[in-house]
């Protein structure tokens, strides 16, 4: 689950939001997606889907592969 939080990160930076910011439009508390990015806890499914819907990438990227790569993300 590294690359999650890893990935979670990279998003949220890359759409220029703070932790707060991402937290409000998930509806949870600031502290869990600083939790999250620290790896020191994982979001329910549900909102690993909701995540992915928010950033517009699959729930396999966004566990398993490297939304920095954005030629791998481009090309589907």
């Amino acid at each position: 689950m590294d690359k999650f939080r890893k990935n979670i990160k990279a998003l949220r930076k890359s759409r220029g939001w703070t932790q707060e910011r991402m937290a409000k439009k998930l509806n949870v508390h600031p502290s869990a997606v600083k939790k999250w990015e620290k790896g020191e806890f994982y979001p329910h499914t549900s909102l690993v889907m909701e995540i992915s819907e928010l950033f517009n990438v699959s729930i396999d990227d966004l566990l398993k592969g490297d939304v920095n790569n954005k030629e791998e993300l481009d090309g589907r």
